[in-house]
């Protein structure tokens, strides 16, 4: 099951606590839903991620003469991160009301400033889509990157608990 599926599944048992003690449970469900995917950087992967798969699939999109809302759209549809799929809903309204797409990212926050001020540049040298191939290229290899650090940190660990696992084996095949 999906993390935020469980703490949502607790909080309707919260309304059974008694009531001086409710403020707290919900203030802790609330905290660990916001942090738990922050252990070990994994938080920091799935931004990259989402970076990544945002700036990709605009550059798709505007390269293929689609125009922002309509790329926007398409983009909401591809998202499976709740809270910038409603942030982008936000954004496409945002843009179809006159705002510039630049100032409607730069008012999530969340995103990275550099990744806005591409997506400025990119407005206003009309050309969003070149802006966001660099920024897919940039985020790509900053994810493979940081994959490998993880990778290289999990090997060694990975080694000692198959070293203590061939070892218990042996001990238990040779004591009487």
């Amino acid at each position: 099951e999906d993390f935020n599926e469980i703490i949502d599944s607790y909080q309707g048992q919260i309304n059974e606590i008694d009531p001086n003690n409710q403020k707290e449970y919900l203030k802790l469900l609330g905290y660990l839903k916001e942090n738990i995917k922050d252990l070990a950087g994994i938080n920091k992967i799935f931004k990259l991620i989402n970076l990544y798969t945002i700036s990709i699939c605009l550059e798709i999109m505007l390269k293929n003469n689609f125009t922002l809302v309509d790329s926007i759209e398409v983009l909401i549809d591809s998202l499976n991160d709740k809270f910038l799929l409603t942030k982008f809903r936000w954004v496409s309204d945002e843009v179809k009301r006159g705002e510039s797409f630049s100032n409607a990212i730069s008012s999530i926050n969340y995103f990275p400033k550099m990744f806005c001020e591409m997506i400025k540049n990119g407005e206003y040298s009309n050309s969003l889509s070149d802006e966001m191939h660099n920024s897919s290229s940039y985020y790509f290899e900053k994810i493979k990157s940081t994959l490998s650090k993880v990778s290289v940190l999990v090997e060694p660990i990975m080694i000692v608990l198959i070293s203590l696992f061939i070892g218990l084996i042996m001990f238990s095949i040779f004591m009487p």
